[in-house]
């Protein structure tokens, strides 16, 4: 995925217009715009501001991540809100059970391979 391509899945993933990203890194939305488009790239003073709004790496915001990608992420966005509101209807023992049985299913998980994702 490219930068313009994460930059708009980033913004509309928070529901955000063109122009209130621009208003929060300081640009203006048809700036926005055009990197969305792919005629423009920031600066990197720019891309430092776009990364830490959305609290993701830069090279997450590049597309450049071997880690698991932005996009896996925020589809899982959902989920793990719903998970949330029911972790905290939880007693301190139910969520001492979730959390061993929560250890237990990470270790059955497959290997990833190095290098990959």
């Amino acid at each position: 995925m490219e930068f313009k391509d994460m930059l708009k899945y980033l913004r509309t993933s928070h529901d955000m217009s063109q122009a209130e990203l621009a208003k929060v890194i300081g640009v203006s939305a048809s700036t926005i715009g055009m990197y969305e488009a792919g005629a423009r790239e920031p600066d990197f003073e720019t891309e430092e501001k776009i990364a830490d709004y959305f609290n993701v790496s830069l090279d997450v915001l590049r597309g450049k991540s071997s880690q698991t990608s932005a996009i896996d992420i925020f589809k899982n966005k959902k989920k793990c809100n719903e998970l949330m509101k029911i972790l905290f209807k939880l007693s301190d023992q139910r969520l001492e059970e979730l959390t061993k049985y929560a250890e237990f299913l990470a270790t059955q998980e497959p290997k990833k391979e190095e290098g990959k994702t």
